[in-house]
């Protein structure tokens, strides 16, 4: 029962506040009893493999997905008013989805009508939205991390959504490399980030880690820096200072 109110006050809450400001005659066709629904049923279950697989077991959408973070901006084009909703699974998909599998959904905020979507798989899934003068869009900063067999990895992808898609961007390889893995030395290396002390910056750490039989890989976390969002150039700024840590 008090999951049941929990979903219909989220529900109203979130249709307050994507409408907020509108006229009448600027109100979107949503349900007035799930306003919330009128939202999960754009989304397209077959180009999310877990959602395809909850509908098919039976849950509705509203039983599968719950809204967790709201981003406002412009992500398609300069000076548009959106709206990126994160949604998470309700209960744990199978691992090989991802236990933190979301669907990162774009949604027009005046019509509410859905504009793209994506599915973000991971054990724990970080999404985080920084704006740019450059062109006017926010770029969505998306970092990943999986577990299994006894080792850990993350990958961090910037995109950029244009034309409704999302493209990737690329990054400075003066902090970032990718995920390497040297089968002579069972010695795995990736960079991995956490958030910072402002909700413009990141913590950058090197991993080694190298495998145990006994008990799997043993990591080595090596702090790297700080990356500091720079709203001008539309990319992270790298300040070599791992003492701030």
């Amino acid at each position: 029962m008090k999951l049941q109110i929990l979903r219909r006050f989220f529900a109203l809450a979130l249709f307050l506040t994507l409408t907020a400001g509108c006229t009448a005659a600027q109100t979107p066709p949503a349900s007035e009893t799930s306003p919330h629904a009128d939202l999960l049923e754009q989304l397209d279950p077959q180009a999310d493999d877990a959602l395809a697989q909850a509908l098919g077991n039976g849950q509705d959408l509203q039983e599968a997905l719950i809204p967790s973070e709201l981003f406002y901006g412009s992500f398609t084009q300069a000076g548009a008013d959106e709206v990126l909703i994160l949604y998470r699974f309700q209960d744990t998909p199978p691992h090989g989805a991802g236990y933190d599998h979301a669907i990162a959904a774009l949604y027009d905020r005046e019509t509410l009508q859905l504009l793209s979507q994506r599915s973000l798989a991971g054990d724990r899934v970080s999404v985080h939205v920084f704006p740019t003068q450059g062109d006017g869009r926010c770029r969505v900063f998306v970092l990943c991390d999986t577990e299994g067999a006894g080792a850990w990895t993350q990958t961090q992808e910037l995109f950029l959504i244009d034309a409704r898609q999302w493209q990737s961007q690329p990054l400075d390889p003066t902090w970032w490399f990718p995920y390497q893995y040297d089968r002579e030395s069972y010695t795995e290396t990736f960079t991995y980030c956490v958030p910072g002390h402002t909700p413009d910056t990141l913590l950058v750490f090197s991993v080694t880690g190298t495998l145990n039989e006994g008990a799997g890989m043993d990591h080595i976390l090596t702090a790297r820096g700080t990356l500091r969002w720079d709203a001008g150039s539309g990319g992270f700024l790298y300040e070599d200072a791992p003492d701030q840590f």
